[in-house]
């Protein structure tokens, strides 16, 4: 199939080969200076408490032959009739069906297999698409079919266009997923797959508590990308407050953590699309940049365009799977790219993404939300029991500033964002710190800079460290009826500074007692001058 920014096979061995080149280079010159930027990444491991939040196990025991968990990219795709299928008659958007071919998708995942032999991917269907009876969907069900068997992948099911809870009741939800699931199986069946097939996952942009408590206790679905982390003033609904990585939720509320038996609901929670942290804190479009950026290929190669749009994707994979890695001991990235993306997102570029990523971090494994979620489920068999901290530095990209450090502090009990601003001077003595490496990074700017932050953390040129967001999931939440867009959890402060004063960003000393003692309990050297 043609594309919008055709790339020959030659050139695209080309690319990827120097790609390779140049990060094996990055990495050996990391090694050559890793002496000199440890300071920051010692400074957050010092920062956890012996004694970390735990919650009441699962109800049903944990089990799972999936691999370990690591460094692991969930990758999922999107095969839809309308852009937004709002609820099961009713869209918003253009009708996509000229999109979605058996040729583009046979082209979609070939792309895939060419960057990353071996990886698994989940297809979400919307409810429209399973119903179709028209030749393409029929097409791309069987194909996708044949992919269970030949690359282990999934098939799934959208609901409403990501949006469920913002245009139906709970209840409406769980019988599309009830009735989506019985077409999937009468799919697979149809085109000679196996009888009796089910999904490990559902992909579903939003789903509330009450609906995911459905999946577990009906369905025996344990799995659901059911938050999209940060996302505020953007497209049809808004749920920022939440965590970017796996999580049992409350019956409470979707995103908050289960804080014990009494409100733990046995489904691991999954981030849709993993985001670069300074952008995130942003509303919306908010001056003039995505809040959304991050490696999703809409704010990245159709909003920047390649080269830079891959330069930024590759930054934000790096600070999980280079920094985070090294103060979490694992790593999650996650992306969903809808499959009608192919004429404005050259296939080619979603290549170069898995193919440099891989080359990267070897150990990487690429999985189905599915397979990833029953692993993470394995390892938590106690419940809510991890704590997450996350350092960067801006990539100059977008709205991810270059002059700032953003560090986060995610647990069961809170969450917390710590902001800094970085001087010229810090920053420059920063980038120069190691010439080599420094001149390689500018030149490619892969995403390195949130890895080598020793000067710029607690330095003489930084400021102190603002509050940008505390969010306490130890009170009371409730969700809110059917159907409004805003779905946010929010309370003593929200990076997104939508609620005027409440939301000023301040020093940890000017939090209330309560709230310092709170966060004290947890991160008591983050109160050590």
């Amino acid at each position: 199939m043609p594309h919008a920014s055709g790339v020959g096979l030659q050139q695209l061995a080309l690319c990827i080969s120097l790609a390779v080149l140049q990060l094996h280079f990055i990495l050996l010159v990391m090694q050559a200076h890793a002496h000199a930027h440890g300071h920051a990444l010692n400074l957050l491991r010092s920062t956890a408490a012996s004694t970390r939040a735990s919650t009441a196990p699962p109800q049903h025991a944990p089990t799972s032959t999936s691999a370990p968990l690591g460094r692991s990219l969930v990758f999922s795709t999107v095969v839809r009739k309308y852009s937004v299928e709002l609820t099961r008659t009713t869209h918003e958007g253009d009708d996509e069906s000229a999109l979605h071919t058996p040729e583009s998708a046979r082209s979609f995942r070939q792309a895939i297999a060419q960057g990353w032999p071996n990886a698994s991917i989940t297809w979400a269907f919307s409810f429209q698409a399973l119903l179709s009876q028209e030749p393409n969907y029929v097409a791309i069900k069987s194909l996708v079919t044949a992919y269970i068997s030949s690359y282990g992948d999934e098939m799934s099911f959208l609901p409403s266009g990501y949006f469920a809870p913002m245009y139906n009741t709970p209840q409406q939800t769980n019988r599309d997923i009830h009735d989506a699931l019985q077409m999937i199986e009468a799919a697979v069946r149809g085109a000679g797959g196996a009888p009796g097939y089910r999904p490990r996952a559902i992909i579903a942009g939003y789903l509330s508590a009450a609906s995911l408590e459905y999946l577990a206790t009906v369905e025996g679905i344990h799995v659901a990308q059911a938050t999209i982390f940060s996302q505020d003033g953007i497209d049809y609904g808004d749920g920022d407050g939440g965590v970017p990585y796996p999580y049992y939720p409350s019956t409470q509320h979707y995103l908050k953590p289960a804080q014990g038996p009494q409100d733990l609901v046995d489904v691991v929670v999954l981030d849709g699309w993993t985001v670069d942290f300074l952008a995130a804190r942003r509303f919306g479009l908010q001056d003039g940049f995505n809040s959304r950026m991050g490696v999703g290929p809409i704010e990245t190669l159709v909003d920047l365009g390649p080269p830079v749009g891959l330069q930024e994707m590759q930054f934000a994979t790096a600070l999980h799977f280079s920094t985070g890695y090294a103060l979490n001991g694992m790593a999650f990235v996650t992306s969903i790219w809808e499959l009608c993306l192919w004429p404005v997102a050259n296939n080619s570029d979603l290549t170069l993404w898995l193919a440099t990523t891989r080359a990267r971090w070897p150990d990487a494994q690429l999985l189905t939300a599915g397979s990833f979620g029953q692993a993470w489920r394995a390892a938590h068999p106690k419940g809510n029991d991890w704590e997450l901290r996350f350092v960067q530095v801006g990539s100059g990209i977008g709205g991810s500033d270059a002059d700032k450090q953003l560090e986060w502090y995610f647990n069961p009990t809170f969450r917390l964002a710590l902001l800094r601003n970085l001087s010229t001077t810090s920053y420059s003595s920063y980038l120069t710190s190691g010439s080599a490496y420094a001149s390689t990074v500018a030149a490619s700017k892969f995403g390195d800079r949130d890895v080598d932050d020793d000067d710029a953390h607690d330095s003489a040129g930084s400021t102190s460290a603002l509050v940008i967001d505390l969010t306490r999931y130890d009170l009371p939440a409730a969700e809110p009826a059917c159907c409004v867009r805003d779905w946010n959890l929010m309370n003593v402060i929200n990076m997104k500074q939508t609620r005027g004063v409440q939301d000023t960003p301040r020093l940890l000393s000017q939090l209330s007692p309560d709230d310092q003692q709170l966060i004290r309990s947890v991160y008591p050297n983050l109160f050590i001058n």
